[in-house]
């Protein structure tokens, strides 16, 4: 009885493996950050190289596509170039129609939408400022969000909504 609960422990922990093993989707946001670091860096052949690649693991990965960062680098690096424009532009508004936690920083998601639309070419923003809208796009950030309805299907419907954001000041004070 032991034996038959060890094997499916271990079969159990074989299967969950990419879970357990950390972050399967940091190897392409490396990718996408080296694509972009190129292109500010004036390489733009080294660029285009990188976005291809990153471009075949994010199609070859299905959870790469929910992952708000991975969806912003695909915009912002196809807007870059004039061959995946379409791609960049359906990728940013997929970002913005998703993400609600970028603040300040969604002016210059839209600027950057709409540079994408005209016919001129797109000067990427400073890297400071790229910078800090992925890390504004992060799956983790604080606060709380919801966007689908939850409960039994059989049940009415309850719509799951935000009551309240709590920072983490104050939820650190409420948990004594």
């Amino acid at each position: 009885m032991n034996a038959r609960r060890l094997w499916a422990l271990a079969i159990c922990l074989a299967l969950a493996h990419p879970l357990a093993w950390g972050d399967e989707l940091k190897p392409i946001r490396d990718l996408g950050k080296k694509a972009l670091n190129s292109f500010h860096d004036r390489h733009d052949d080294d660029g285009r190289r990188y976005f291809e690649q990153f471009l075949q693991r994010v199609k070859s990965s299905p959870a790469a596509v929910q992952d708000p960062q991975i969806e912003l680098m695909l915009g912002i690096l196809g807007c870059a170039m004039p061959e995946h424009r379409d791609l960049g532009k359906a990728a940013l508004k997929r970002f913005l129609q998703r993400s609600k936690d970028v603040g300040q920083n969604r002016a210059s998601i839209e600027n950057l939408l709409q540079a994408c639309s005209s016919a001129t070419a797109v000067e990427l923003p400073a890297a400071a400022s790229l910078d800090q809208v992925i890390a504004s796009a992060s799956s983790g950030a604080p606060g709380v969000s919801g966007t689908s309805k939850g409960g039994d299907p059989s049940m009415k419907p309850v719509a799951g909504v935000v009551v309240s954001a709590i920072d983490a000041v104050e939820m650190d004070k409420r948990l004594e």
